[in-house]
């Protein structure tokens, strides 16, 4: 019966954080999509096409990979914490008191930690705009019957 549970649990696990990244996903596309094509004219100007690009891609990479990853992967540690202080304070009561000592410093950790992690991503999604960025250009110019050829420029993109 243990054993049933828990491929029930887990199933039903997959599937919810599979429907609730999907709409997710559906709902930042919606989003996305409106901010962009109600934006002013001298914002699409003046915007690099790259940027915007990197935005979809890196944002649709974190709900679709990393946000449904790390929600499974936040709900098997929430189970098995809740079973592990349900058994440590069935046994000895002082075990809630050390749960919550490390709680706190655990919370303490995570506020030192955040503003780090976003500076990093931050860095990481401005260094990769320049690639689309060039990308779009390389396309462009080879949509407009190779206009990189013509002005000789195939060694500069190849170089970039």
């Amino acid at each position: 019966p243990g054993s049933q549970l828990a491929c029930i649990l887990f199933v039903s696990k997959f599937f919810s954080v599979l429907a609730y990244s999907i709409k997710g996903s559906r709902m930042l596309f919606n989003d996305f999509s409106t901010a962009v094509l109600n934006a002013p004219l001298k914002w699409l100007d003046t915007t690099p096409f790259g940027r915007i690009l990197n935005r979809y891609t890196a944002d649709f990479n974190t709900i679709d990979e990393s946000l449904a990853d790390g929600l499974g992967f936040f709900l098997n540690q929430a189970l098995q914490l809740t079973a592990i202080i349900a058994a440590g304070i069935a046994v000895s009561p002082l075990v809630l008191a050390f749960a919550i000592v490390l709680l706190f410093f655990r919370v303490l950790i995570a506020r030192l930690y955040l503003p780090g992690a976003r500076d990093v991503k931050k860095i990481e999604s401005t260094t990769r705009s320049p690639i689309f960025e060039l990308f779009d250009s390389v396309a462009t110019g080879m949509a407009t019957k190779a206009t990189i050829r013509v002005y000789g420029m195939v060694d500069v993109y190849a170089q970039r």
